[in-house]
């Protein structure tokens, strides 16, 4: 981690992927993502991306219901 910045990163779609991942291969200090929850449908389940990339990466994650519970 070479830059002192620390990011708690928000976002939800595969614009915001593009920005995650390029800020975390400059190396970037990112100690958290924002994001919105999975969705379900009858038959799958389907991952957010930006979910996918922090398990992949391990950087930890929040997904909540509404993002002013989060903050208030």
């Amino acid at each position: 981690m070479k830059k002192l910045i620390k990011i708690i990163f928000i976002g939800s779609n595969f614009f915001s992927l593009y920005f995650l991942k390029f800020l975390y291969s400059r190396r970037y200090n990112i100690i958290g993502i924002v994001t919105n929850p999975d969705t379900y449908s009858k038959k799958y389940r389907n991952k957010n991306l930006l979910k996918k990339y922090a398990l992949k990466k391990n950087i930890p994650f929040l997904q909540p219901e509404n993002l002013l519970d989060f903050f208030f």
